[in-house]
């Protein structure tokens, strides 16, 4: 297949409050081993368009995570767009059951200091910070909890942002779409951004915005790639949450947006 949307859902062996896409970096060479196999071109995102983490009903074996992965093809001409796709798929399942479409949307430009990623370290958040690309050393004591320190930065300012909205999505289900800018030409994958996503939404809780990042909650994570670049030395991440509305499941609705692609007359 050409273009395909990755879905993953992420079995736990408890029950504590977890974010799903912290499973990125895990994910990334079972995706990897889908291109080496010749089932698509690339894992970029030009061909792997939009990566939902979920959290899995059940649990896995003690000690053990379990991991989920549906690939759904889409078509390339006329491309199918998820931003755009299944939020009209959810929009038109509101209104055919009579109910108020329900969003918040948010943009946040994150500065490199404040960028946090699982395959970025503390010593390189710290090095960051003080105006340099990376850490000349890997680890060090002095580097010790900056990135929990960073992470409570972004939650703060997220928390400030999510205030300022008018939407609230509290008592509600929601799924959220995670659109990611980076700043070079660089195809990075969109969900390395994951673990920024997860105090940006996690803001969003304490802020009184949502009830929580968990799969109760948030039903899914939506990532995929923003068009064109952002400022040098900085991220963009626009952050959209959906409510699902009553009587439907929202991977029906995904599967729904991408039927209505192929029937437009997509091709591969």
């Amino acid at each position: 297949m050409d273009r395909y949307v990755a879905c993953i859902a992420v079995a736990y062996p408890h029950d504590r409050d977890t974010f799903p896409a912290q499973a990125a970096e895990t994910v990334k060479p079972i995706i990897d081993a889908g291109t080496e196999y010749g089932l698509w071109p690339d894992d970029d995102s030009t061909h792997r368009c939009a990566t939902v983490y979920f959290r899995a009903p059940g649990h896995a074996p003690a000690h053990r995570h379990r991991l989920t992965v549906f690939i759904i093809p889409v078509p390339s001409r006329p491309a199918y767009v998820v931003s755009r796709d299944l939020n009209q798929t959810i929009i038109d399942a509101a209104r055919d059951r009579g109910q108020a479409y329900r969003a918040a949307s948010l943009q946040f430009t994150v500065p490199f200091g404040l960028w946090v990623t699982s395959n970025i370290t503390d010593s390189d958040i710290l090095a960051r910070q003080h105006g340099h690309r990376k850490a000349s050393t890997w680890g060090g004591r002095r580097a010790q909890g900056v990135r929990e320190q960073t992470i409570g930065t972004l939650r703060s300012m997220g928390a400030d942002k999510w205030r300022r909205t008018g939407a609230s999505l509290t008592g509600t289900p929601f799924i959220t779409f995670a659109g990611i800018r980076y700043a070079t030409d660089r195809d990075a994958d969109p969900d390395n951004a994951a673990e920024t996503v997860d105090a940006l939404m996690r803001a969003g809780a304490d802020a009184g915005r949502i009830d929580g990042v968990s799969g109760t909650q948030c039903k899914a994570t939506v990532f995929f790639r923003l068009k064109g670049k952002a400022a040098p030395s900085e991220h963009d991440v626009k952050l959209y949450a959906v409510a699902i509305p009553d009587g439907t499941q929202w991977l029906d609705l995904l599967l729904d947006s991408c039927d209505r692609a192929w029937r437009r007359g997509g091709t591969r």
